[in-house]
């Protein structure tokens, strides 16, 4: 009887462990294929920015001649300050040891504007809300200048922001 038992504790062990990697495995291949279309902007600084271009309907168009991308005022360094300064570390987030990596993504319209904000992956409402709230309160951005292609495309960015723990805020 106590083998029986061990048996089938065993079983469950393996059917959990076997299922767990599998739903971990299906969540990396869902956020990488968030991302295959992307291209990555080499900012100079601790910023992971991606790109994509859109026409109006919100279709992916990859062949687009994009003469000049939108930039934020002052440059990435301004905009990883902007980022530092406005974000705030929910305390909720920091009194339960919450750390992650929320992977956001944004619009940059035909006339500079931030629209079309939403997290791709969260780690929790609270840091999820405060990325996206952060990223809402950004300014106009200088507008994308595309070469033989409508004015109504919008360019598509993806921003991971990590939140990490100091040793002292625990």
């Amino acid at each position: 009887m106590a083998k029986c038992k061990k048996t089938k504790f065993e079983f469950m062990k393996r059917v959990i462990f076997i299922a767990t990697i599998i739903l971990f495995s299906v969540n990396h291949i869902d956020c990488q294929e968030k991302r295959d279309n992307f291209k990555k902007i080499e900012t100079g600084n601790w910023l992971e920015l991606s790109f994509r271009t859109l026409n109006e309907k919100g279709e992916e168009m990859p062949f687009t001649c994009l003469e000049e991308m939108p930039s934020y005022p002052g440059g990435y360094d301004a905009l990883a300050r902007f980022l530092k300064d406005t974000l705030n570390y929910p305390i909720t987030a920091i009194k339960d040891s919450v750390q992650g990596r929320v992977l956001t993504k944004f619009s940059i319209d035909k006339n500079g504007k931030v629209c079309n904000v939403e997290t791709l992956t969260g780690v929790r409402n609270d840091l999820d809300s405060a990325c996206i709230k952060a990223i809402c309160l950004m300014p106009n951005w200088t507008r994308p200048k595309f070469r033989n292609f409508d004015d109504n495309m919008l360019i598509q960015l993806i921003l991971p922001i990590k939140f990490l723990l100091n040793r002292t805020d625990f």
